[in-house]
């Protein structure tokens, strides 16, 4: 049996940890208040890397515990719970921490209660779960703990007063057995380095919360996510989207109520701070879940799928991230959250027969659901991420890929072909540069189409 390749990254950036209950609170510094004197500020982000090939549609995992040495210097109050699956090209805030300035040789992470979804497309059953029928979709939790401790290479030197940056990269490709254990003292587990970032070089893209506090004067508000709480600075230049449809036609903080649902797409300031650059409103009715996840199977019999739940706000009692939920579609409408990408001519997403493997969706729960099975009244296409092989260029902006995920080719998806733009970011490399055989992992709008490969009408190209 193949072994799983994944990897994951971790940013240590400037922020001040805030303390939660199992969750951390990411808020950052209060008005952006320095650190102590001879200490400098250090946050966590997180973003992930998985494989093609791999059927893992979500893995979870805690961090309870994390330390520079020498010192036993600890950068978490309180564990945090991580989802990589769906970071395979943006960034995720976990938390942060002041520290002393100083040289440091290492790190160490505490990490527990690993957590899984995946499709079964093994020829026989795969960590208890059966592969009949065939392509079955099953939760797994391991019961794995474990320490780990990365040596730096050269040290590195947290200078007081200047915010530093650590990025921590979690192959788990070594910490995933062939059988779906988690080993997190494997060789080659982790591994760290300096990251560069200031100027908003930190981003992080479609963070979905509820508003909690909005306080006009500081234009601060606050938002509960499934990550714990951010604190949340807007200025002139931040976009506030599909508000005048709710009736404020200011496109302000003024805009904002409490109790709200918006996405936002976040920069993390030299300063510790997080800027909007955008706010998009997604729901005033507060009563339904924005549930999202990835799609796994598709049933057009019944009018429903898979699902794969990858967050949910506001939260659902008796779900959590990484359940396997059925979908059905009685009087849902669909819709695209084009999130700034101009979709082309030809491609829809209006009903059922639009949905597809892979595609990542929003679905709003309504009041008939129950348990693991969600009624949704609405449907909405959001941006996919996935890991796969550059096959050929198309023209001058399209190309296609391959060795994709098992969750498309289980599905006689053999190919993807990836639409590029001026609206596309690359990062590591460019559209000219790439070559047949280059691993990338691509972002963006999946679309169906009746006849030929899916279209992915892409966001971001990231080389791995």
């Amino acid at each position: 049996m193949r072994r799983w390749s994944m990897a994951a990254e971790v940013l240590l950036l400037g922020l001040v940890l805030g303390a939660g209950c199992g969750r951390t609170d990411v808020g950052g510094f209060s008005g952006g208040a320095p650190p102590p004197t001879g200490s400098s500020a250090v946050s966590v982000l997180i973003t992930d890397t998985p494989p093609a090939g791999v059927t893992v549609l979500s893995f979870e995992m805690t961090i309870t515990g994390a330390t520079l040495n020498p010192g036993n210097v600890s950068l978490l109050s309180s564990p945090v719970q991580v989802e990589l699956r769906h970071l395979e090209t943006e960034v995720a805030l976990l938390g942060s921490a002041t520290v002393p300035a100083g040289t440091y040789s290492s790190m160490t992470l505490t990490l527990a209660n690993a957590e899984l979804s995946f499709k079964n497309d093994s020829v026989g059953p795969l960590a208890g779960c059966s592969n009949v029928p065939p392509n079955n979709v099953c939760e797994s939790k391991p019961n794995a703990s474990g320490t780990a401790t990365i040596a730096f290479s050269p040290a590195q030197t947290i200078q007081a007063n200047s915010p530093a940056a650590l990025l921590v990269d979690a192959n788990l490709n070594s910490l995933l057995t062939p059988t779906l254990g988690v080993d997190f003292t494997a060789a080659g587990g982790f591994t760290a380095g300096p990251f560069a970032t200031g100027g908003g070089a930190a981003q992080l893209e479609d963070v979905l919360g509820q508003v909690a506090t909005v306080t006009p004067v500081s234009q601060q508000f606050t938002m509960q996510t499934s990550q714990g709480t951010l604190t949340v600075n807007t200025d002139a230049s931040t976009l506030f989207s599909d508000f005048l449809a709710a009736g404020c036609s200011s496109a302000n903080i003024a805009c904002l109520l409490i109790n709200q649902i918006v996405e936002v797409d976040l920069i993390l300031r030299s300063d510790g701070t997080l800027l909007a650059t955008r706010v998009e409103l997604e729901d005033r009715d507060t009563s339904q879940s924005e549930m999202d996840g990835t799609i796994a199977a598709v049933d057009t019999l019944n009018n429903s799928f898979t699902f794969v739940l990858l967050e949910a706000v506001p939260g659902v009692t008796g779900l959590e991230v990484g359940d396997v939920l059925t979908v059905t579609l009685a009087a849902a409408t669909f819709e695209i959250d084009e999130d700034g990408l101009t979709v082309p001519a030809g491609l829809s997403f209006t009903s059922a027969v639009d949905l597809l493997v892979g595609q990542r969706v929003q679905v709003r729960r309504d009041s008939a659901s129950s348990g693991s099975t969600v009624q949704a009244d609405r449907v909405r296409l959001k941006k996919a991420q996935f890991t796969a092989k550059v096959d050929a260029k198309l023209n001058a902006t399209d190309f296609t890929v391959n060795t994709l995920p098992s969750v498309f080719t289980s599905a006689g998806i053999s190919a993807v072909e990836a639409k590029t733009s001026a609206q596309t970011d690359f990062e590591g490399t460019s559209f000219a540069s790439l070559v047949a055989g280059d691993m990338v992992s691509l972002g963006g709008l999946l679309f169906r189409r009746p006849v030929g490969n899916p279209v992915l009408v892409t966001d971001k190209v990231r080389k791995r």
